[in-house]
């Protein structure tokens, strides 16, 4: 399967949260509890729209697929690190979870860590937070170089998301 990456624009916006809510309720089914509320095609709609409108410096979100079928965020401005200036942040790499395995997502991945290198070569290490639960996404970083630190967050009440770093 030939992989072509292309930024993403407003006119994607739809597809990216319905690409991220259909991974999202697949990868993360047995993660949830049923008390927790689950996410809508309109929030995650929302918040593609203002990710998109972002000064460019802001990062890049690139997808893949006619019709998209993945997508990933490179950004200089990670929303929950109070020093954003320090590092660039992998964030949001879902891809369609009928096309799991297919080497979708190592090329998205790679994309965005590219972009960061090439574009914010000050910005080191390079982070993500992964759901500690999500054993299929922490080994694909592992295996992709990623290494676990001691950061831990709390994302709903018993779920920890933990902080992997690349350098």
């Amino acid at each position: 399967m030939v992989v072509r990456v292309r930024p993403a624009g407003l006119d994607d916006v739809d597809a990216l949260a319905a690409v991220e809510l259909n991974t999202a309720l697949t990868a993360y089914a047995d993660i949830f509890p049923p008390e927790a509320p689950t996410p809508t095609l309109e929030e995650f709609t929302e918040r593609w729209g203002v990710r998109l409108t972002r000064e460019p410096v802001a990062g890049a979100v690139f997808v893949t697929g006619d019709p998209i079928i993945g997508l990933v965020m490179a950004d200089p401005a990670p929303e929950l690190d109070p020093d954003p200036e320090a590092h660039g942040h992998l964030r949001a790499l879902y891809v369609e979870p009928e096309h799991w395995g297919e080497g979708v997502g190592r090329v998205l991945h790679d994309t965005a860590v590219e972009y960061l290198r090439v574009c914010r070569p000050q910005l080191r290490p390079l982070t993500l937070w992964v759901m500690e639960r999500n054993e299929r996404a922490r080994e694909r970083y592992e295996k992709w170089g990623w290494t676990r630190t001691a950061h831990r967050q709390e994302i709903f009440p018993g779920i920890d998301e933990l902080r992997y770093d690349l350098m």
